[in-house]
């Protein structure tokens, strides 16, 4: 099997015209995200709905109300609040931590941790597993990875690996993502967690002030090219095309991130604008907090019992069924998650 380790030479890879003018973009663009984040590296309210919409598109959630309330009442579908607990998890508690099988355990562990199958929770896999068409046997596999004999110790060689600081990180970045994804090394979730990887990745070696870096709008809106250069990594030009693909998808989330969030600057001010004079000052922000963090709740769960239907007077708020909305943000997430999913790849033992 061609593994990443392979490749000796960062200054190679980096010279290639083809890599070379996409490394400067995406560093370029990176920076500049990295500098609106540390802008508004202390206001969780305008971290917090990046993550929800990296939720939604990530595990690719039908955006309606009844769906995203899941998120937020009593009775959330696991594997959407796993995953965002999981995106908030990281973002509070990672302090540039470097990687180790423990680590990557917990962190499949989590994203798995209200799943009705327990048994390979935050274990490597012991199975042989495969990738193809929703329901197929191993025979119409499109892609084998290594037999569970090898996992192991390909997964100790990679996050040594990952862990490496290099002059190239982005490079480093994009064949370390290609290749957990050859090693697949859990029975499911291998996606979700490589997507994890890439903020773990950017905050440990230092290119993010915070571990919030968001991929999956680019990974699912470039489907067919992302799985066609991960299912063909066999050779050097491979891995070169994979780079070169990567590196756009870090280009074009890095200035999509830095929009939204400044979006969502401006929206959290103009609110607050909007309720001076409507509510008492000492408590616009604490509301707008929750609400940005929280856009969909249950009365019983509102801190600001008495300024409920003065957001209902003013528009913001909507009743549906138990749960009231925040139509602010609401309508925000609908605009910049909307879109056709295509059908997911099946991963079966």
């Amino acid at each position: 099997m061609f593994t990443s380790y392979e490749f000796s030479s960062y200054k190679s890879i980096a010279s290639n015209p083809l890599i070379h003018k996409s490394l400067k973009k995406a560093s370029y663009y990176l920076e500049h995200y990295n500098i609106a984040l540390q802008s508004h590296n202390k206001k969780q309210a305008l971290l917090v709905p990046l993550l929800i919409a990296e939720t939604i598109v990530s595990l690719k959630i039908p955006f309606s109300i009844t769906q995203l309330a899941h998120l937020f009442n009593d009775k959330p579908d696991s594997l959407w609040i796993d995953y965002l607990h999981t995106l908030i998890y990281l973002t509070n508690h990672h302090n540039k931590q470097s990687l180790n099988i423990s680590k990557l355990c917990f962190l499949h562990w989590l994203i798995k941790y209200n799943s009705s199958v327990k048994g390979s929770l935050g274990i490597l896999r012991t199975q042989q597993n495969w990738i193809g068409p929703e329901g197929c046997g191993i025979e119409k596999a499109y892609f084998l990875p290594p037999s569970p004999e090898e996992v192991p110790s390909l997964v100790n060689k990679w996050i040594s690996f990952f862990n490496t600081s290099t002059a190239y990180p982005l490079i480093q970045l994009a064949l370390a993502y290609g290749q957990f994804l050859v090693i697949h090394p859990f029975m499911d979730g291998n996606g979700r967690i490589a997507r994890l990887l890439i903020p773990w990745f950017l905050h440990q070696h230092k290119l993010l002030v915070k571990p919030i870096f968001c991929p999956s709008d680019y990974f699912s809106k470039h489907r067919k090219e992302y799985c066609k250069r991960l299912f063909d990594l066999s050779s050097d030009l491979a891995w070169i095309k994979w780079i070169n693909f990567f590196l756009k998808a870090i280009t074009s989330q890095a200035k999509r991130q830095t929009q939204l969030m400044n979006q969502l600057a401006l929206l959290y001010q103009q609110l607050a604008k909007q309720l001076n004079g409507q509510i008492s000052h000492s408590e616009i922000y604490q509301l707008l907090d929750f609400c940005f963090c929280q856009p969909i709740f249950k009365k019983a769960h509102f801190p600001f019992a008495r300024e409920l239907h003065i957001l209902q007077k003013l528009g913001l708020l909507q009743q549906h069924k138990d749960s009231f909305l925040f139509i602010p943000v609401i309508s925000y997430l609908k605009k910049i998650t909307s879109k056709k999913f295509i059908s997911r790849l099946s991963f079966k033992n």
